[in-house]
């Protein structure tokens, strides 16, 4: 699928994409499919293009339920605190810290591969419609400190 979307770019420009975006939305949640990492490590290999990375978070609908399945999309949150996801000892914050966790193997594993990339994660902070834009400083803050360390 994806070479198939840059032969059409070449089909139309002559030129083949400089920069190519993947996510890591299925990394963590309820739906693993961690594909996007060795995609990004093929594609960066057969281009020599650069990598960028977003993170649509998702969370547990419920933290008390988690048979509710997670949601990124903020009116999809019946019971999740982001105060908590910030504050050590509370169940959200277990969270945020092994999706975090999550995350930096996978950043680690594009490293050892030799694959520079842009990260950007939670980047709609500044829209309300996300899960991390309503406190988006202290949620960023936590993401990229913890996932340095890791």
């Amino acid at each position: 699928e994806d070479q198939d979307e840059d032969l059409l770019y070449y089909s139309l420009t002559e030129d083949l994409p400089a920069i190519k975006g993947f996510d890591f939305i299925f990394c963590t949640g309820s739906y693993i499919n961690k594909e996007q990492t060795q995609a990004a490590i093929d594609w960066h290999v057969n281009s020599g293009g650069l990598v960028t990375f977003t993170w649509h978070w998702n969370v547990p609908r419920d933290i008390d339920d988690l048979s509710q399945g997670y949601a990124f999309y903020t009116d999809e949150i019946v019971n999740f605190s982001l105060e908590n996801a910030v504050t050590p000892g509370t169940k959200e914050y277990e969270v945020v810290i092994q999706d975090i966790a999550t995350i930096a193997i996978e950043l680690q594993k594009l490293e050892a591969a030799g694959v520079p990339v842009l990260w950007r994660p939670l980047h709609e902070a500044s829209g309300s419609w996300f899960v991390g834009t309503q406190k988006p400083r202290r949620i960023r803050r936590a993401v990229l400190s913890k996932a340095v360390v890791h």
